[in-house]
């Protein structure tokens, strides 16, 4: 089971069938789409800030105001 604390995110589907690695794509998306401050935490306890920058920045379902912050939060973690 994944450690994301927000499980309203995934309403739609069992959480227990989510898949890491074959939903990568898909989980960032959901969570830095739509989860709290504390669900990015959790994603980052998967996922590196460059696999989850890299999927941000070509995500065609993150809008672009979110595109933005999760630039700026990126440079901020790289930095420290």
């Amino acid at each position: 089971m994944i450690p994301i604390l927000n499980q309203s995110l995934f309403w739609d589907i069992h959480v227990e069938d989510i898949d890491p690695v074959k939903h990568k794509k898909w989980l960032i998306e959901r969570v830095v789409q739509w989860g709290t401050l504390d669900d990015i935490r959790a994603l980052l306890k998967i996922y590196s800030v460059e696999d989850i920058s890299q999927i941000v920045e070509l995500s065609r379902t993150i809008d672009c105001k979110t595109k933005e912050l999760w630039r700026v939060m990126g440079r901020g973690r790289n930095s420290g």
